[in-house]
């Protein structure tokens, strides 16, 4: 169990210690669900960014392209595709320019 300390440096309570370390747990348990949940939205993002193409494409009575479609199908595979945290930090990697960098993002 970890020690804490209020403001004037008096350690806590042993009970108070038991439930931040609780909370500290538990906040490190979520980080899986917590990095799948951000790729959730970077995804549904660029799935909205693009739905005015199939839109359009359907208005029109023409198609997409097939590297375009699957583009989207493999942006919606995302959860079962990828499944491992170390999967998840690739997804998530940033380049210099703090762009997203996995391929999977690029249409």
């Amino acid at each position: 169990m970890a020690e804490y300390f209020n403001t004037k440096g008096e350690r806590l309570e042993s009970w108070f210690e038991t439930i931040l370390d609780n909370e500290r747990k538990s906040f490190l348990d979520n980080k899986l669900n917590r990095k799948l949940e951000q790729i959730r939205q970077i995804r549904n993002q660029k799935l909205q960014e693009t739905d005015w193409k199939v839109i359009s494409a359907k208005e029109q009575g023409t198609n997409l392209s097939t590297s375009f479609k699957n583009w989207r199908q493999g942006l919606r595979d995302i959860p079962t595709t990828y499944t491992t945290e170390s999967e998840y930090d690739e997804l998530l990697e940033l380049d210099d320019n703090k762009n997203l960098s996995h391929s999977v993002w690029s249409e």
